[in-house]
């Protein structure tokens, strides 16, 4: 198989032809006779000339240098005819021209947006609009100054609470508003009180496009040339629509010919296995721009949907082989619980009766207490310095934390563990919440599975085996080409590489579900894979 090359042209190193031209010196030298004497140069005498700091030297380390200040220009020009490796300069005036003429400059920050609760009496209108900003539509600020305009129109229900969604005014990570942020009524409407709150993070804030974003929306362009309408136009239609967008995947003719369908997703501004779906405000600008017949750049009579992705939950079970009893991996010399000899499933919380004392099911053939460490006498219980070190999976933040344990007693013949804590966790532990060993990476571990689960792509949005739209109605771009929707064996280089030589080997023990389902109904959008559960164990 060829391989390409790094460069185009030969690349010097320094003092590659000083060397080169000294050498040729001393091979001439040694033909020459010495004036002096009317002899043969000899070895000391070649030796000397062509010594560092000789006129000989000098003059080959003038010329090596020349060469490598002429060499330097040549590789930055040569950089620059690269999408990955342009200035940004180079990155706007001559690609972006080149492969975007119609709108060559990066994306600017887009705003947050979000919802919120408004009390005010039954039938108070708030007024919304999508244009940004619109005099007509209510306006409100958080203590920071930050202006937040309703999107849609809503009355007030009965209950006296009405459930806006907000979007930013201005722009920037600074207007993805905390959850019960309080903002304070510019114009409120009759009838509302002078402010309302935030029910959750705002999302979808982020600043001015950076160079390796604008690369990536370039070289999608170059990889699939737009033109007419195609799949990759409407792709890159809708990364224009706002910079809060990551990326599109389009499903030509998905409802019948004529049609298309986006599906969109958000850039991470928040964290949790749902922190790619697309903010309320990047889907309203995403809609605007794509749909007609108020959309600048598709034709009127074009059937056009935008949706977000569905997120389906995959659980993964993971074995790794790593140090024991030290920061590097392990943090007990004897790994306790472990992965379930029959079926492999994981240790997972069973009952809870508080937040300081739960039951959990883990591996004990036959009701014994033989996957207990080794050296636990009777009543089967460790407790103390004896006491294992837990870590519990935070399903809603893709997180591990560590459990301060103050107790673990077998329930007899059972697989079952009374665990008693010291103090609550930081988040609610629930029925079904896995348990592992704890490590001192666990928070390099979880992010590489959740960048992992970043990566995959949705999924179909018809069944490519028995619709007759498969022909046409296949997710682009191709799974073979780019965001594979399918989980796999792959997220083990992925954590491989997040924890170094200190991981000896890994082996993935079961991601459930590995392939996102085909939706019943099209419109709830095609489905993707997001991290679920994430539960580890000692690989023996």
């Amino acid at each position: 198989m060829t391989i390409a090359t790094e460069r185009a042209f030969v690349v010097f190193a320094r003092g590659q032809k000083r060397d080169e031209i000294l050498a040729q010196f001393r091979i001439g030298l040694r033909v020459l006779k010495n004036p002096e004497t009317g002899l043969l140069f000899t070895e000391d005498e070649t030796r000397r000339a062509v010594q560092p700091g000789s006129r000989f030297w000098r003059e080959a380390e003038a010329i090596d240098l020349l060469g490598q200040a002429e060499q330097a220009r040549a590789l930055w020009l040569a950089d620059q005819v690269r999408l990955d490796r342009a200035s940004h300069s180079w990155l706007v005036g001559y690609h972006g021209r080149l492969w975007e003429p119609e709108n060559p400059d990066p994306l600017p920050a887009f705003a947050g947006s979000g919802p919120a609760d408004a009390s005010a009496s039954t039938g108070t209108i708030f007024i919304g609009s999508t244009t940004v900003p619109d005099p007509a539509a209510h306006v409100a600020r958080d203590a920071q100054g930050n202006r937040y305009q309703v999107l849609t129109t809503v009355a007030t229900p009965v209950s006296g609470v009405a459930a806006l969604t907000f979007i930013g005014i201005d722009v920037g990570p600074q207007t993805n508003a905390a959850n019960g942020t309080v903002l304070s009524w510019e114009n409120p409407p009759l009838g509302a009180l002078p402010t309302c709150t935030t029910t959750t993070t705002f999302t979808g804030g982020v600043p001015a496009e950076d160079d390796a974003a604008y690369a990536s929306r370039l070289r999608a362009r170059v990889a699939h040339k737009p033109g007419a309408g195609n799949n990759s136009h409407f792709r890159g239609w809708a990364r224009q629509a706002s910079n809060a967008i990551r990326d599109a995947y389009i499903y030509a003719c998905a409802f019948n010919a004529g049609s298309v369908l986006v599906c969109i997703t958000g850039k991470r501004t928040g964290v949790g296995p749902q922190g790619l779906m697309a903010s309320a405000g990047a889907l309203a600008a995403a809609t605007a721009y794509l749909v007609p017949p108020n959309s600048p750049v598709v034709p009127e009579r074009a059937f056009v949907v935008v949706l977000q992705f569905a997120p389906q939950a995959s659980h993964v079970v993971l074995q790794l082989q790593q140090p024991k009893g030290n920061d590097a991996g392990w943090r007990d010399f004897a790994t306790w619980p472990t992965i379930f000899v029959t079926g492999g499933a994981a240790a997972a919380v069973t009952t809870v009766t508080d937040q300081l004392h739960f039951r959990m099911r883990a591996d004990s053939p036959g009701g014994t207490d033989s996957s207990l460490p080794g050296g636990v006498e009777p009543p089967l219980s460790m407790s103390g310095l004896n006491a294992p070190h837990l870590m519990l999976w935070n399903e809603n933040t893709s997180a591990f934390e560590e459990l301060n344990v103050a107790s673990v007693i077998h329930v007899a013949a059972s697989s079952n563990y009374d665990v008693v804590l010291n103090a609550p966790p930081g988040f609610t532990i629930t029925v079904g919440s896995y348990v592992s060993p704890s490590m001192k990476r666990r928070d390099a571990l979880a992010q590489a599975a959740a960048d992992y689960y970043d990566g995959l792509g949705p999924g179909e949005a018809v069944d490519l085996e028995t619709d007759v739209r498969a022909d046409r109605a296949v997710r682009f771009p191709e799974a073979t080409e780019e965001a594979p929707w399918r989980g796999g064996q792959a997220i083990i280089t992925a954590i491989s590489d997040a924890l170094g030589s200190s991981l000896s080997n890994a082996f993935l023990h079961s991601m459930t579900p590995s392939v996102p389902a085909v939706p019943a109904d099209i419109m709830t959008g095609p489905r993707k894979l997001i991290l679920g559960k994430l539960g580890v164990y000692e690989l023996p």
